[in-house]
């Protein structure tokens, strides 16, 4: 069996000894370094510095492992100036909106202003390879011969599986009872998560976005007590990203076939 072994962390505990432990097995195991942006956004998130932390080591260790950048309400206005921050630094990143958070209304307004800020300097930087949140597929929604309902957002309950202190598995880690905060065992066993279609509510069956809508059914059970019941007010966010990275998507394939004359077979599939 084929696996990988990652461990996420804020840095602040990599001292000098877990460095040399990680640099010696980094071919086993790498590290997923949270870092949410420039140091101010860093703060009001996680409330450490982020010019402390050891990104550089990452980067040097396992260059091509993204850093990853969580966008908060308190961040989101500063998104694409902490995205931007890191490209002009060379490093990897993932963007994404925390999951958890109760969006408010105009926060999709300020989400769209963001996005349309990146895209026009991924347009204007067309060597900077943009964030996996810029190159989401958008095939699925306009390919009929792609099935009605999507398939599970994760491998929750599937292809992973989170063990707790005394060997008892779990769907992923969002299950376990230090997070959950009570023993849930036989409720959590009684869910079927291979059945794809018992994991989304109906109103959602009638959404046209469903298919690129994902959710956290950890988060789901923890929050709303069923993994199928979602956090609505993402909904309007989700609208935006479709809305301008869409759009966005059409001119840069366009631009980087005008630019290197030719396209790879998933650009092409894209851009179609």
């Amino acid at each position: 069996i084929k696996f990988e072994l990652s461990v996420t962390t804020n840095g602040i505990l990599l001292d000098s000894a877990k460095r040399e432990w990680f640099k010696l097995y980094k071919e086993y195991i790498s590290l997923i370094l949270s870092v949410d942006g420039k140091p101010d956004m860093q703060i009001q998130n996680r409330g450490c510095k982020s010019e402390k932390l050891p990104i550089d080591f990452v980067h040097e260790t396992w260059p091509d492992q993204m850093l990853k950048m969580t966008v908060s309400r308190e961040t989101l206005p500063y998104f694409a100036e902490g995205a931007i921050f890191f490209h002009s630094k060379n490093y990897a990143i993932s963007g994404s909106l925390a999951v958890g958070v109760r969006w408010q209304k105009g926060d999709e307004l300020i989400y769209k202003k963001q996005l349309q800020t990146l895209a026009e300097y991924y347009l204007s930087h067309i060597n900077i390879k943009p964030i996996p949140l810029f190159t989401k597929i958008f095939a699925e929604l306009t390919d009929s011969r792609i099935r009605e309902l999507p398939y599970k957002n994760c491998g929750t309950g599937t292809t992973m599986v989170a063990y707790d202190t005394d060997g008892t598995p779990y769907p992923c880690h969002m299950f376990v009872p230090l997070v959950t905060g009570r023993s849930n065992y036989e409720d959590i066993n009684k869910i079927d998560f291979n059945n794809y279609e018992s994991l989304i509510e109906e109103d959602c069956k009638m959404c046209k976005l469903l298919k690129i809508c994902r959710t956290c059914y950890g988060f789901n059970y923890n929050q709303r007590k069923n993994v199928k019941h979602r956090d609505k007010s993402t909904c309007k966010m989700i609208l935006a990203e479709a809305q301008i990275i869409s759009a966005f998507q059409i001119e840069y394939y366009l631009k980087k076939k005008q630019v290197y004359g030719i396209l790879s077979n998933e650009d092409l599939t894209s851009l179609k």
